[in-house]
């Protein structure tokens, strides 16, 4: 009985591990302009040829500053990286279509329009880094980041966050 216990707790931990999701950053300094990494491990397929093309739809923490305002193509691209796996998928249109962008309130990233388009795999490990548009808070504290992954109808598919502590 113990057995199955054990084996029932393992499997719990291993679960938790395979969603994991953290933000990172690369200039801690309140108030400073910052590259942040979002990295998650998707348990869906997401992307062309799913119902999940919303890759990435990011809200802006409480207590932040606005973020900058850039979209859509060509714009983005040199503010956004994609890894898939630690392979880098290139903004443009024909991987992730129109669909895409960052507003006051948060960042965007689907295959919705894209003219090939990629698939992300079940299981993957996702990279998205975000440079020159989020602003680190002016107050110390934690911040909470809330993400998802969203199906073509708004639907949430997936829901990610992670705390960053200032």
């Amino acid at each position: 009985m113990k057995q199955i216990y054990l084996i029932a707790i393992i499997g719990l931990l291993n679960l938790n591990f395979t969603n994991a999701q953290t933000v990172t950053i690369d200039d801690p300094t309140l108030g400073a302009v910052a590259t942040y990494t979002f990295t998650y491990v998707t348990s869906t397929a997401i992307g062309v040829g799913t119902s999940t093309p919303h890759i990435i739809y990011l809200t802006k923490p409480s207590g932040y500053p606005n973020f900058v305002e850039v979209n859509p193509l060509p714009s983005f691209a040199p503010n956004a990286v994609v890894k898939v796996n630690g392979t880098e998928i290139p903004i443009n249109s024909t991987n992730f279509g129109t669909i895409h962008g960052s507003w006051t309130s948060g960042i965007q990233i689907s295959t919705d329009e894209a003219s090939g388009g990629s698939t992300i795999p079940a299981g993957a490990t996702i990279e998205i880094i975000v440079s020159n548009i989020i602003t680190n808070p002016v107050d110390g504290g934690s911040h909470t980041f809330k993400w998802r992954s969203a199906e073509g109808n708004g639907k949430t598919t997936e829901d990610f966050s992670a705390a960053i502590d200032f």
